[in-house]
Parts: C-alpha cells; sequence; structure tokens
C-alpha cells in the first residue's frame, strides 16, 4: 500500500516538478543570458560565481585558450538564478565548487524584483509544498517500516 502510494505521488511529483521547470527556464534563462552576455568580457577564461551570503563559490572555465587570463566574479542573490548558471547555462562546462569564504571580490548581480516574485511564487505554491511534504511522510513511513523487517 505505502509502495503503491508513494509511486502515485513522485509520479505526481516529477510532473508537477517538470511544468515548473519549464516555468523556470523561460523565466530566468532570457534576463540571466542578457546580463551574462552585458558583464562578461570578450575572452574571459574563468567566470567566478558565488552564492551572496553563503560559502559557495564555483569557478568555471569558460575559455582556456585565451593566452591572457581574464576572471570575472560575480555574486547571485538567488538560488534559482546561482542554480540556472551553474547547472543549465554552464552545464558542460568544467567547473570547480568550493565550500570556502573567497577573499576575491565579486560584482553584485540582481534580477528585477518581479522575477524573483514569480521565482517565490512558482516554487512556493500550496499543491508543490503539501505534495512534497506527503513524499517526505510517506518515505519515512515506508523507511521505517523497511528497517523493521531487517
Amino acid at each position: 500500500m505505502n509502495d503503491d502510494k508513494r509511486s502515485e505521488l513522485f509520479s505526481q511529483f516529477c510532473k508537477l516538478d517538470s511544468e515548473k521547470y519549464e516555468k523556470y527556464i523561460k523565466l530566468v534563462k532570457p534576463e540571466v543570458d542578457r546580463i551574462l552576455e552585458e558583464i562578461i568580457p570578450k575572452g574571459c577564461w574563468t567566470l567566478g560565481v558565488k552564492m551572496k551570503n553563503k560559502n559557495v563559490v564555483a569557478k568555471i572555465v569558460l575559455d582556456s585558450n585565451e593566452t591572457k587570463y581574464i576572471c570575472k566574479n560575480i555574486e547571485i542573490d538567488n538560488e534559482y538564478v546561482w542554480s540556472y548558471i551553474i547547472n543549465v547555462k554552464y552545464y558542460n562546462n568544467q567547473k570547480i565548487i568550493s565550500l570556502f569564504e573567497s577573499k576575491e571580490s565579486f560584482d553584485p548581480i540582481t534580477l528585477g524584483q518581479s522575477i524573483y516574485s514569480e521565482l517565490d511564487e512558482l516554487y512556493n505554491d500550496e499543491e508543490y509544498l503539501k505534495l512534497i511534504e506527503e513524499l517526505r511522510i510517506i518515505n519515512k513511513i515506508c523507511e521505517s517500516h523497511e528497517t523493521k523487517h531487517i
């Protein structure tokens, strides 16, 4: 019973999450791509991307064929925008993610408040959050049931 319920909830979640991802990409991609095109200098070797107020910095190799080393460092104030840059925009690029405070300076990048509001609305709607909570509960029940049988 629990496995069937878990599968059904997971299927619903995957479908909803996929729909949300498509909306997320349509919302974030054009604006972030435009900003990055404007601020990254031609021939830039690496892009440093820091998440504001966190000790996470990603160094992304953009072009290692240049003879002069140029690096651009930016600080992002939204986890969804940071994720787009790291996990979508430069997915195939070599990258190093550091989990420590960087002494380098980072230029803050901020998108319009309306985009942030739409992202919050997209990922904080009641149906989505309820489904996530139901999955957590059913997973805990299934896990505790499995450990009792070991």
